[in-house]
C-alpha cells in the first residue's frame, strides 16, 4: 500500500474516532426530555404564548440547551440578566427562530405560577445587527393553535351530570358575556377529539358574534349559555381533557369568578 493510501486511511480512521468520541464542554449540554412528552405523546398541533408558535414535542424533548455558544445565545444571556435575579441563565430551550425573532422557553409547561417550575418565555427581535429582547413573561400559558388560530378553552356546565363510562352528550361553558350586543358563540366546524392511551382531549375552535374590539367589557355579565357537544363515543374509562392548552386540563366544572378584595 503507498504511502498516500496510508495517509488517507489514517485520515478517515481519525475522522470515525473523533465522530464516536462524545463531544465536550458547553456544546454537549443538552436538556434532558420533560415528563409532558411521555404524558401527551405526538401531540398534534403547535402552541403558543407569544408572537411565534412552536412545536411542543420537539421543544420539550431532549435538545440542546440554549444560551451557550453563538451570538443568539450571547444575546439570550444578556438579556436574562437584564430580566431580574430570580430568573437563572440555565435551562432555556430553543423554541423557534426566525431570521429576525427568536423565541425561548424555560421551565415545566403547566406548572403553576411561583412554584418555582412556572414556564417562563423570552422573545429576541434582530434590529439594526443586534438581538435585543422584544418580550419576557414569567409565567407562559400555552395555548393551543391551529392554522394559526388559538383553540378556546372550556368548562363543563354547572349541572353536567358526573362524567362516567356512559357518558356521550356534554354541555360546556366556554365563556363570559362582554356585553349585552353579543351572541352566543359557536364551534367552527366539529369539535376535535384526539386520544391518548386512557385520554381523550376535547379541542374547540369558536366564532365569536357581536361586540367589538373596542368595546369596554362590563364587569357581572353572566356567562354564555351551555353548548351541547357529542362525543364522538362513550367516554368509557377514559379521563376528558380541555386540549385548548398545552398540556391539555383535566375537564372540570364552571365556577363563577369570585371578587378578590385589596
Amino acid at each position: 500500500m503507498s504511502s498516500r493510501i496510508w495517509l488517507i486511511a489514517a485520515a478517515v480512521l481519525c475522522a470515525a474516532v473523533l465522530a464516536a468520541t462524545p463531544a465536550t464542554g458547553e456544546e454537549s449540554h443538552r436538556l434532558p426530555a420533560l415528563p409532558v412528552t411521555s404524558e401527551w405523546p405526538n401531540w398534534p398541533y403547535r402552541t403558543s404564548c407569544g408572537s411565534l408558535s412552536f412545536d411542543p414535542n420537539v421543544v420539550f424533548s431532549e435538545v440542546p440547551e440554549a444560551g451557550l455558544s453563538t451570538a443568539l445565545d450571547r444575546a439570550l444571556r444578556q438579556e436574562v440578566r437584564l430580566v431580574g435575579v430570580k430568573t437563572a441563565k440555565h435551562g432555556w430551550r430553543l423554541a423557534r427562530r426566525l431570521s429576525d425573532r427568536a423565541a425561548f422557553v424555560r421551565g415545566l409547561p403547566g406548572a403553576e405560577l411561583e412554584s418555582g417550575h412556572e414556564l417562563e418565555h423570552i422573545e429576541l427581535a434582530h434590529r439594526h445587527g443586534h438581538w435585543r429582547m422584544e418580550s419576557y413573561g414569567q409565567k407562559c400559558w400555552l395555548w393551543t393553535m391551529r392554522k394559526g388560530r388559538y383553540a378556546d378553552t372550556w368548562f363543563l356546565a354547572p349541572g353536567q351530570p358526573p362524567l362516567g363510562p356512559e357518558t356521550r352528550t356534554i354541555r360546556i361553558i366556554t365563556g363570559a358575556h362582554c356585553s349585552g350586543k353579543e351572541k352566543p358563540p359557536v364551534i367552527v366546524g366539529k369539535a376535535r377529539f384526539d386520544r391518548v392511551g386512557t385520554k381523550l382531549a376535547m379541542t374547540i375552535w369558536l366564532r365569536h358574534r357581536g361586540g367589538g374590539g373596542n368595546e369596554l367589557c362590563a364587569y357581572g355579565l353572566p356567562p354564555f349559555p351551555p353548548i351541547k357537544v357529542e362525543l364522538p363515543e362513550p367516554l368509557g374509562d377514559r379521563e376528558l381533557f380541555d386540549g385548548g392548552e398545552y398540556p391539555p386540563r383535566p375537564a372540570t366544572v364552571y365556577e363563577e369568578p369570585t371578587e378578590i378584595g385589596l
